[in-house]
């Protein structure tokens, strides 16, 4: 099998696992981080419908923290009844890369948060499966507020008490 033999696009380094049918990922990754896997095929649809997770790879030695979450962002397209929106596979959606939600999840929780205590070192491990390429964080705490980011090329912020907006790029 060759470099990206556990890629999983259809046709390309594996035949599509058809309904019913299953296929065992079996690799060593050469990094640790975090990463998501999801699908190759029907990506449009089987991605706003959830497959997809994280894919969590510890490092040797693991920075000291007070909590380690991994945090799954999503967003929805739902009906005022909270139903899939009809014009969910619409061909528009296809042509531009996924449809654009509005109802946006952490973890499938459309009110997602978490209390921590001052001085507490947080390690959030992001994901964003959402269409929308930024995301906007906020917190209620006032004043310093220490924030590193690694394993993206560039991070925007700026700090307005009690807001911190932070974009990160797709």
């Amino acid at each position: 099998m060759g470099e990206n033999s556990m890629d999983g696009a259809p046709e390309l380094t594996q035949p599509p696992v058809q309904p019913g049918a299953e296929f065992l990922y079996d690799f060593e990754p050469p990094d640790a981080g975090t990463w998501w896997y999801h699908s190759h095929h029907r990506t449009w649809e089987q991605i706003a419908r959830g497959l997809y997770g994280a894919l969590v790879v510890e490092e040797r030695n693991a920075p000291e923290v007070d909590w380690d979450e991994v945090l799954l962002l999503d967003d929805w397209r739902l009906t005022n009844d909270a139903d899939i929106h009809e014009s969910f596979g619409a061909l528009h959606d296809w042509a531009h890369a996924g449809r654009m939600g509005n109802w946006i999840t952490v973890n499938g929780d459309g009110a997602w948060s978490r209390k921590s205590l001052q001085f507490e070192r947080l390690r959030l491990r992001l994901v964003n499966s959402a269409r929308p390429c930024a995301s906007r964080w906020s917190t209620t705490r006032r004043g310093p507020m220490r924030c590193t980011c690694t394993g993206i090329t560039s991070v925007q912020s700026r700090r307005t008490a009690p807001r911190v907006p932070c974009a990160i790029p797709c």
